[in-house]
């Protein structure tokens, strides 16, 4: 098979394409920086490390950190031992929470905590 050289108009076309693919792709890139920034200034720093209530050794923060930005984790909230209606309880630790991780197998909830333990 030979190869045909594109004629002025169809190389246009071409072009028209990859500006509009690659124009398209920074604006994905823009909405997500976007949506990673309004999701930092949602949590507090100090919510995004544990809060002391198991040792953990081995754990990586960055990842954790990550994991809490991007809404995958529940940020790690001090607990808490009195029940109100606006928290719920780990039925590992028995503690309180405002958020919990949700599982997708029996929809229990577990702090995060006790989820990276």
């Amino acid at each position: 098979m030979s190869r045909r050289k594109l004629t002025a108009p169809a190389r246009g076309k071409r072009r028209r394409r990859r500006r509009a693919e690659a124009e398209a792709e920074a604006a994905r890139r823009r909405r997500r920086w976007r949506a990673e920034a309004e999701a930092e200034a949602a949590v507090e720093e100090r919510y995004t490390r544990p809060q002391g209530l198991y040792p953990h050794p081995d754990i990586d923060l960055k990842k954790l950190r990550r994991l809490i930005f991007e809404a995958k984790l529940a940020p790690c909230y001090p607990g808490s031992d009195d029940p109100r209606s606006e928290l719920d309880e780990c039925p590992i630790c028995f503690l309180f929470y405002p958020s919990l991780n949700w599982s997708k197998c029996c929809a229990k909830g577990i702090c995060t905590e006790c989820f990276s333990r």
